[in-house]
């Protein structure tokens, strides 16, 4: 049986409006095993065994997930020894090349994320070298797809494709999330692949980014713990 994980959604109990029991349960029927929770902020960490607490009792697998988003390197390494041993995922906002490039080679480091469409052009041969070596993988969220219509979607798409192709192309891993701010955002497995397919990617690979991939995360920060 297939793992389904969507790393990346926001309940109201962080930036969306939804709550984490709708979200969770929804997600399940869905058919995804699995969600990472963005609900945990890099400086209210106070309020984690709170948060951890009503994740623990969703009809799914909850996982914490903090993303660091100073444009800073030194601001970023200070906030990720801080939080990592606290939450299951770090993400890093990639702001600037130079965030972006620590990111790549931290093995710390879980996830690339990119909050805006115009910062996937950061990502190109030499950062997804480093990141194939760390170990660590690119998010593309479709959430920019669908808020997005006419040239401007279409604009996002491009941008996205040449997004996968570089990755995929240089053999590092990549993760397809939803960045789920309501449960009306949400989308199921197959919803994901469809619109990855979209975006050029095959099928299998599609597959792998809601499945494989998000679960090697999870091993590989569970055997460094």
């Amino acid at each position: 049986m297939t793992v389904y994980l969507d790393f990346n959604v926001s309940s109201n109990q962080g930036e969306g409006k939804s709550p984490p029991e709708e979200m969770a349960t929804i997600s399940r029927i869905l058919g995804f095993s699995g969600l990472g929770f963005a609900d945990f902020s890099q400086t209210q960490t106070g309020n984690y065994q709170k948060l951890r607490e009503t994740l623990s009792n969703l009809p799914l697998k909850a996982y914490s997930r903090v993303n660091l988003n100073f444009d800073s390197v030194t601001k970023n390494n200070k906030m990720l020894n801080r939080v990592r041993r606290s939450v299951d995922i770090v993400a890093v906002e990639c702001l600037n090349r130079r965030v972006a490039v620590w990111a790549a080679r931290n093995t710390e480091v879980d996830l690339l994320h990119f909050p805006e469409i115009k910062m996937y052009k950061q990502v190109d041969k030499s950062l997804v070298g480093l990141i194939y070596n760390s170990e660590n993988a690119v998010e593309i969220s479709i959430r920019p797809i669908l808020l997005t219509k006419g040239l401007t979607r279409a604009n996002t798409l491009g941008i996205l494709r040449k997004t996968a192709e570089t990755v995929l192309r240089e053999h590092a891993a990549l993760v397809l999330t939803s960045d789920a701010h309501t449960k009306f955002e949400l989308r199921s497995p197959r919803g994901l692949v469809a619109l990855g397919t979209l975006l050029e990617i095959s099928y299998e690979k599609a597959i792998e980014a809601v499945s494989k991939n998000p679960l090697k995360i999870l091993e590989r920060r569970s055997d460094s713990n």
